[in-house]
């Protein structure tokens, strides 16, 4: 056994590390389920998602992302082609022949119908990620222009299907900012286009979402009957700074509407 097949793995430092396992209820720790959960049953399903991510990093060059989708384009059609060629060389006696099935098949579809139970299962998943930059490059020289990072973003989900449904998920995003090169001709302080404002360390986002009868109890709801509520969210927003200099936001346009929506929009 090596690496992330050891019992005592913590992790590493690559990319990923993702975990996957299944366990009866009766061996899961009820505070993992706690807010989805309305009648323990032993037997069920439990899969349990732990997933870790450190940095993703993407160069956004129009030049190139408008090559890539072009030959996209040309193999998708290539293999339509191959496709439709291939179809020619079959033949079908008649249409109602093709949709009609016999009594053997319709006594196979009665019985698979009713043999198919709904069974009860729960998902759990926690997942986070360090920080994930996309760069928007220029497509002249390749250099950046802007910077746009999510950092410190944490998912937990639980959800539970079966005669009672049941959905909660927590959604926190540390921070989102969109950033300018340093240069000379600007303060540095204006750099950050974007972002958490100064002096505030609590998260940028935080989302709290439940659906169901049971998770609906988990949120916290002032003056409002839970009964009579199918779902609920709880969102706080952190204070936020915006640095508007008008070349960067006509920059900024101009990228977005060609260097983004044009590069996508050539394919078609």
């Amino acid at each position: 056994r090596q690496g992330a097949f050891t019992y005592n793995f913590s992790g590493s430092s690559d990319l990923a590390d993702v975990t996957l396992i299944k366990k009866q209820r009766k061996n899961v720790d009820d505070k993992l389920i706690e807010g989805v959960e309305s009648k323990p049953i032993p037997d069920e399903t439990v899969t349990i998602i732990d997933a870790t991510f450190t940095s993703l990093f993407i160069n956004w060059n129009p030049q190139a992302v408008k090559n890539l989708l072009l030959m996209q384009s040309t193999m998708m059609d290539f293999e339509t082609d191959t496709l439709r060629q291939k179809t020619k060389k079959f033949r079908f006696s008649s249409l109602k022949e093709l949709s009609k099935p016999n009594i053997s098949d319709r006594e196979n579809l009665s019985l698979a119908s009713t043999a198919v139970t709904p069974s009860s299962s729960i998902t759990i998943v926690h997942a986070k990620m360090e920080s994930f930059q996309i760069s928007l490059n220029s497509a002249k020289d390749d250099l950046q222009l802007f910077a746009i990072t999510m950092a410190r973003t944490a998912v937990d989900f639980n959800s539970t299907k079966g005669e009672n449904e049941n959905l909660l998920a927590n959604i926190t995003v540390g921070d989102v900012r969109m950033e300018t090169p340093e240069t000379t001709r600007k303060l540095s302080s204006y750099n950050t286009i974007l972002g958490l404002a100064p002096n505030e360390s609590s998260s940028l986002l935080t989302i709290k979402y439940g659906k169901g009868t049971t998770a609906v109890q988990s949120c916290t709801l002032d003056g409002i009957e839970k009964s009579k509520c199918e779902a609920c969210a709880e969102i706080l927003l952190s204070p936020m700074r915006f640095v508007y200099i008008n070349a960067q936001a006509l920059t900024l346009v101009e990228y977005v509407t060609e260097g983004v929506i044009g590069a996508m929009a050539a394919s078609v």
